[in-house]
Parts: C-alpha cells; structure tokens; sequence
C-alpha cells in the first residue's frame, strides 16, 4: 500500500553508515528513565515513550545540521544496506535495520539522556494513522509516495524546530560495542546476546523533510562522534540486498 509523503520539502537525503571502529557510547539504566511495558526489555531515553532502546553501549553516528528557518520537520528512516527484517519480513536481520535516531540540541555522548528535541524508535503517532490503517488491512511492508518502503519499527518523527544548530544521531535498538559490531557479535545487555552476524559495514538512509530553504547547507558540518565524512548530505539513495546466515524472530510486536 502507499503511504502519504509529508507534505512539506524534501530537504535532504543523507546515508548514515555504521562502518568498522565505530565510536560508541553508554546508555545507563539508571539514567534513562521508564522501563517500557511491552516486554521487550528495553526502556525509554529519558522517559520519552517514543524512544525505546536496551540500557548499554551502542554505536552511534551523527549528522551535524543547521536549520536556518523555523517550523516543522520530518525525520525518516526509508532504507538500510544490507536490506534488513525490520524492512521486510523473512530477510535476516542486521543491527542496522532496528534503527532509533535522536534529534539533540548539544549532543554529549556522556550525557545521551540530555538535551533531546526529538526521538523516535517506531513510527511517531503523529504520522502513522495512515499506516496503521494499511497495516490492519494486512499490508506486511508499506511503500511511500516516492517508492520507498517503510515499516513501523523505522524512526519516522516530526518536530517543531527554531533556528539553529542541531545533532542527529542514529544508533541501533539493541546493544553492542564498536568491539562487538567488528566482530559481529550482541553485547551481553542485549535480548540478542549471543547471535551473531557477518561483520560488514552498514548503511541507513534518512531523510529530512521541512520548509523549503529550511536548511542552511548543503554538507553536514565538522563531524563529531560516528559521523561517517564520506558520505555527503546530498547522498543518492543505494538498495543493495546482502544475505547472512542469521534470523532471529521481530523484537517487537507481531502484528495480527
């Protein structure tokens, strides 16, 4: 089925690459707020239900952004290579295609709870009764307007943004080190520990929605954190389907 773009300005298309010696950092349970009620396992980033993610280390990449006029914006998540579970059912399953990204204003990988202005793990409400709609007519994955397929455990979030300086960060729901991701391995705090994956980089493809003129460059800013530099802000979009021997059953809900 096809599901409705924003309907504001594509802005930009960036691939946000998990690539080997990645940086990573801590997300302490005691920090982190409420215990999520769906069993799980995981909790939410400083109390916000839209942002679920397992309490530990995660690697993480970051995508400097500088919004030059205020109002609404969209963040999704449209693809990933490999091409994972999470996009289409029966595939094997790669970290990268159980996507979170957090919107930060200051991002301090110290501090990960802080300074969040925006977060999603699972499609926002705001944006999804269409595709729940679709979903409860039996659709498995769902294909935008644009012919990107989408899927309700992919971040697609929507916030109201003023002027200035912003960090996105995009790290995966379950937990491992830069260590375990080059070996291909779950860290321990993972409700996957101990399966694995072949070890290979991998991409996720966002895009950002907005005003038009919305943002004020066209290349992403000094990198900082897992930001991979190679990739431009204005990125072509990539599929490349890659095969693992590995599948593990949805984290999540089933849907019925």
């Amino acid at each position: 089925g096809a599901v409705a773009d924003p309907s504001s300005t594509l802005l930009a298309t960036k691939n946000m690459r998990f690539r080997f010696g990645v940086a990573d950092m801590m997300i302490r349970e005691a920090d982190i707020g409420l215990v999520s009620d769906s069993g799980s396992g995981g909790a939410y980033l400083n109390g916000i239900a839209q942002c679920e993610v397992e309490p530990g280390s995660h690697i993480y990449e970051t995508l400097e952004i500088e919004v030059a006029t205020s109002g609404t914006y969209d963040f999704r998540t449209i693809n990933a290579s490999p091409l994972d579970e999470d996009l289409f059912w029966q595939l094997d399953k790669y970290p990268s295609g159980d996507p979170v990204m957090v919107l930060y204003d200051g991002f301090d990988p110290l501090n990960p709870e802080s300074n969040i202005v925006g977060c999603n793990a699972n499609s926002d409400v705001n944006v999804t009764l269409e595709i729940d709609a679709l979903w409860n007519g039996g659709e498995d994955s769902l294909e935008t307007s644009a012919g990107f397929l989408v899927d309700n455990q992919w971040p697609w979030f929507r916030v109201e943004l003023e002027s200035g300086n912003y960090t996105l960060v995009n790290m995966s729901y379950n937990t491992f080190s830069s260590a375990n991701f080059d070996a291909g391995q779950y860290g321990a705090t993972s409700d996957l520990f101990g399966t694995t994956w072949t070890p290979t980089a991998q991409t996720n493809t966002v895009e950002i929605w907005g005003p038009e003129d919305g943002l004020a460059v066209d290349e992403p800013l000094a990198p900082t954190g897992g930001v991979e530099p190679a990739f431009a802000l204005w990125a072509g979009l990539g599929v490349i389907g890659v095969g693992v021997a590995m599948a593990v059953a949805r984290r999540r809900e089933l849907r019925v």
